[in-house]
């Protein structure tokens, strides 16, 4: 999930979502620039839960600037708080849950816990000047001179520390990094504004100049840098993205422990996916369905993705099955991509699967955790077959594993657990249009 440009301003006379603190970062002994900026807890009401699920609560950046052989050096060590409860669409349906909600449920309440943004971008503003820490005055940086202007004025810059920047922990836990490689040039490092003039430009641009233009460029925002012994920090969060699916998947675990609806499906074939009753036949030597490998005479490779529904309805009439295989159904999908969460809805005793599109296999002897994991895939035009096959029993009896199928745009396909034993299929055909 995305939020896009979660503000965060300092205000003495209104009241705003988030308060945010301004720092004035000093020009040390050692030529560094070190501060920091943090919000505060909320000061105004939740909004509405179709507005935000609201999980950040707070945060803060401590930041470490210097220069290294003459080029800038960038340290950051992020840390954010959590609120105790978030709101999300589940199937469609917008639903919250509380970390007191699962204090009986400790399993739930550690994945609740170990949640964290999955992305954090965070753009930093301020102004800059020339004044040191004992000549500053309230609310003032200084000036300093105007590169290729000789007037004295203020600077004031804008910076994106991007996701990559930064080690993203669990709530109220931080970590910080040297970050790996320097901007390309001093043109992509804190962008400069002086007088009436912008001093960098876009990266494209630059390098489109001439060399004798670059270098005058960077000698003018080098002649910022130098002059400049505090920077006033703000900043606010330009994206941050959640792990969705994992927040879903914690909803309706909840939601099943509640209901004490458990994995209380019969062991029986026909009762194998929902109690529906699904016709099979016996074997036959010239399919083998359940293997991927199509032996029908047809002039077109159905089983590649390129078949017709038509295809499907006339094939699936003499599916060959082995006994506990099961044809799940189909469902048409209007998205390109689609994501598997899958993991053991029973004891956790070893369970591992195998996940196959058209045949291929895109996870391979996979252990099934108490928490989902995730898997990706790109469809094909036309049917795609996707399979999930039992390797193993675990120690406690059969292989539960539970499966849940998403568009691109998080719309459940398919969602359902299973108890089966080893070497046995389900098969779900998505027909993408």
């Amino acid at each position: 999930m995305k939020i896009k440009s979660l503000l965060l301003f300092l205000s003495l006379i209104s009241v705003s979502a988030f308060s945010q603190d301004k720092t004035i970062a000093y020009r040390n002994a050692d030529n560094e620039f070190i501060g920091k900026f943090s919000s505060k807890e909320n000061t105004a009401p939740l909004p509405p839960p179709s507005e935000t699920f609201h999980f950040l609560k707070s945060y803060s950046l401590n930041i470490r600037w210097r220069t290294y052989m003459g080029e800038p050096l960038e340290r950051y060590k992020f840390n954010w708080e959590r609120s105790d409860g978030y709101t999300i669409k589940v199937d469609g349906i917008k639903r919250s849950i509380k970390s007191e909600d699962l204090k009986e449920y400790p399993d739930l309440l550690k994945r609740f816990e170990e949640i964290r943004p999955t992305r954090v971008d965070l753009k930093l503003y301020g102004t800059a000047g020339g004044r040191t820490k004992d000549e500053l005055g309230a609310f003032s940086v200084g000036k300093i001179t105007i590169p290729s202007e000789q007037t004295v004025n203020f600077v004031s810059y804008t910076y994106i520390v991007k996701d990559d920047d930064l080690l993203i922990g669990r709530s109220g836990y931080s970590r910080s990094q040297w970050v790996d490689s320097a901007p390309e040039t001093w043109n992509e490092f804190l962008n400069w504004t002086g007088g009436f003039k912008s001093f960098n430009i876009p990266t494209n641009e630059f390098k489109r100049l001439p060399s004798e233009d670059q270098s005058k460029r960077i000698k003018d925002i080098k002649s910022i840098w130098k002059q400049i012994n505090a920077i006033q920090m703000q900043g606010e969060i330009e994206n941050i993205e959640w792990p969705e699916l994992e927040m879903i998947n914690i909803i309706k675990t909840y939601d099943r422990y509640k209901n004490k609806k458990k994995s209380k499906k019969t062991e029986s074939d026909d009762d194998f996916w929902n109690g529906e009753d699904e016709k099979v036949t016996k074997k036959t030597e010239n399919d083998d369905f359940w293997s991927g490998e199509s032996k029908k005479n047809t002039t077109v490779d159905f089983w590649s993705g390129k078949g017709s529904t038509e295809e499907e309805v006339n094939v699936q009439k003499s599916i060959a099955t082995a006994t506990g295989n099961q044809y799940i159904g189909q469902k048409e999908v209007l998205t390109k991509r689609i994501t598997i969460s899958y993991y053991d809805h029973g004891e956790i005793d070893g369970d591992r699967i195998n996940i196959k599109h058209n045949g291929k296999t895109k996870a391979n002897n996979v252990t099934l955790r108490s928490y989902d994991e995730n898997l990706s895939l790109d469809l094909e035009e036309g049917v795609n077959r996707i399979s999930f096959e039992a390797l193993n029993q675990g120690s406690a009896g059969q292989n539960t594993a539970s499966f849940t199928v998403y568009d691109a745009n998080k719309n459940v396909l398919y969602t359902n657990e299973w108890k089966i034993n080893t070497g046995f299929k389900g098969t779900l055909l998505l027909i993408k249009l």
